[in-house]
């Protein structure tokens, strides 16, 4: 039975998201050459976003703004952000997409009515069973122009949740608050199973605790990329398998038919010269003595029983020839295998244009990877640095005031200012407990 699939991952910034809207909305991508620009008009939208992410998630965070910059009036100017800042700046993401298909099986022969179906059950499931409200939902699409069609829902999980500091109720945007972690997410894949099922969607759910990464969405790309590039090998070696059957069968036939050409003559056959030719007798009677016998040699030539049988066998062959070959070319078989080695040389050429989008995606994630270590080395070098300034500083108020640890908390409380929970001060709280601890011990 056909699997359901569903899959969530964060988007961090509005730049991120504007990135994604292009490739859901616009059908633009640089890391997926599967979409189909032809095709592109089948899509279906559930949800319209008005061409634009960010607009909308303008208009759906309106309220969100409204509350921060009510907070910003009463912050302090040197910490205060603009709304873009402070969202972009958290820790937390500002959207949410969720990928919901199903393996390729069981869109096979389903309409494009049966596929909507699939797909407004699954938005239901997201706004009724999870819970993110419609209005929060930025877009939501199926893409019919790439191999498997699947759901893109876009939503901002927005959020009233009680502020301790303020003692009420504020507004967030908190993924984790309808997801909290992995055993969460496992029983949303088994609750969404369950919907289906009960709106008559018929799919299975994959295999629980089976040791596999949750993937976000590029990632699961390209892992259903490798699974159908798996597949397709397969099934181009079934083929080719049964392409070498046939033309084992073709070289029988034309074995049979070299044997009968055996039996007939090349096209320079001819008949010997010195056959015997007819001989035409005449008896002219005469007046006196016996009569005069005339024999004249006609155009005829004369066969002898045996070479009469071998011209009727060497014929009768050439009958059989023609029509076992008038007979091959009315059958599939030859069609068969002119349609086998079309597809041997497609499937060969496919293969190939797989193997080399995924020697792309790997070379991009390499090169992804070489940029995170470069930049916690960098991030390393920083705090190094950090460091080393924290240390001259302490010196160097200890070395001119006998109150220095006030002048260096003061010191550290101004540049917390500009970077609150900064390494900075991390240093510096790490080097009061250890004066503290140190303290104890005497």
């Amino acid at each position: 039975m056909a699997k359901a699939i569903l899959r969530v991952s964060g988007i961090k910034t509005t730049g991120d998201l504007r990135g994604i809207g292009k490739h859901n909305v616009d059908r633009i991508s640089e890391t997926n050459s599967d979409i189909d620009r032809e095709r592109s008009h089948e899509n279906i939208t559930l949800k319209s976003c008005g061409g634009n992410y960010n607009f909308m998630f303008e208009e759906v965070t309106s309220d969100l703004k409204k509350q921060h910059d009510e907070q910003m009036k009463t912050t302090r100017k040197s910490r205060q952000k603009s709304f873009h800042n402070k969202i972009n700046d958290d820790k937390s993401d500002v959207a949410c997409e969720f990928l919901l298909s199903a393996s390729p099986e069981y869109f096979e022969g389903k309409s494009k009515g049966e596929i909507e179906n699939w797909a407004k059950t699954s938005l239901d499931f997201i706004t009724e069973k999870i819970g993110i409200e419609e209005k929060n939902v930025l877009h939501a699409v199926v893409h019919m122009d790439e191999k498997t069609p699947h759901l893109h829902v876009v939503a901002v999980p927005l959020v009233k949740k009680y502020d301790g500091r303020k003692k009420e109720d504020v507004l967030t945007i908190s993924r984790k608050h309808f997801i909290k972690n992995r055993e969460e997410m496992a029983q949303v894949q088994t609750d969404y199973v369950d919907h289906l099922k009960e709106n008559g969607i018929d799919l299975e759910r994959g295999q629980e605790k089976s040791g596999a990464k949750h993937l976000d969405v590029t990632r699961y790309k390209l892992q259903e990329t490798q699974k159908d590039l798996k597949e397709l090998e397969v099934n181009l070696g079934a083929k080719e398998k049964d392409l070498l059957e046939k033309n084992q069968q073709l070289a029988s036939i034309d074995q049979k038919i070299k044997m009968n050409l055996e039996a007939v003559p090349d096209r320079n056959f001819r008949f010997k010269k010195d056959l015997p030719k007819e001989i035409k007798t005449e008896v002219k009677p005469k007046m006196i003595g016996k009569p005069e016998i005339i024999k004249t040699e006609t155009e005829n030539t004369v066969f002898s029983p045996k070479q009469l049988k071998s011209m009727e066998n060497q014929i009768n062959a050439a009958v059989t020839i023609k029509k076992d070959y008038e007979r091959l070319q009315t059958t599939d078989l030859v069609k068969e295998n002119q349609n086998l080695r079309r597809y041997a040389i497609d499937s060969v050429s496919e293969n190939k244009q797989l193997k080399s989008e995924i020697v792309k995606l790997k070379n991009q994630n390499n090169e992804l990877r070489s940029e995170v270590s470069r930049l916690k080395d960098h991030i390393s070098d920083l705090k190094h640095e950090i460091g080393s300034i924290y240390k001259t500083t302490k010196e160097y108020f200890q070395a001119r005031t006998s109150d220095f640890k006030r002048h260096v908390r003061d010191f550290v409380s101004k540049v917390s200012e500009k970077e609150p929970q900064g390494h900075f001060e991390q240093l510096h709280k790490r080097e009061r407990r250890r004066e503290q601890d140190r303290g104890m011990e005497r």
